[in-house]
């Protein structure tokens, strides 16, 4: 093999390797992360919900409602039963978070759907899917 040759494969060779290593790293890293934050959301909600603010409150329902919509399979926690009810974006108080185009009623429509619970609609009544 020609010595130039060998200088130039060794160093692509090794790029490809650490690529394709990253890429599966942070594929496993990413559904472990929005498990564990899915997860976190539900606790305090469930567990911590009195010690909580209620812009908090809200921020972790518009959290946990966004992860199941996009993240959680329907199938993921078959025994959660997470229907906060609609996150009140007056107590949120235009604090962001992070849905871009969406409203948090269109994301919590999204979440309830997506895991066979009843959504509501923007005056608390249910909505029927």
């Amino acid at each position: 093999m020609n010595k130039s040759l060998k200088h130039i494969s060794i160093p692509i060779v090794t790029v490809a390797m650490v690529s394709v290593i990253s890429f599966w790293a942070g594929k496993f890293a990413t559904h472990d992360h929005t498990d564990y934050e899915f997860r976190m959301y539900y606790v305090d909600l469930t567990e911590n919900s009195d010690k909580l603010t209620p812009q908090c409150r809200e921020y972790l329902k518009c959290q946990l409602y966004r992860y199941a919509a996009v993240y959680i399979s329907p199938n993921g926690y078959p025994n959660y039963k997470f229907d906060f009810g609609p996150v009140d974006e007056e107590i949120l108080a235009g604090l962001n978070a992070n849905l871009k185009d969406q409203t948090p009623l269109d994301v919590y429509n999204r979440a309830m759907e997506k895991h066979g619970q009843k959504g509501r609609g923007p005056s608390g009544s249910r909505l029927n899917y």
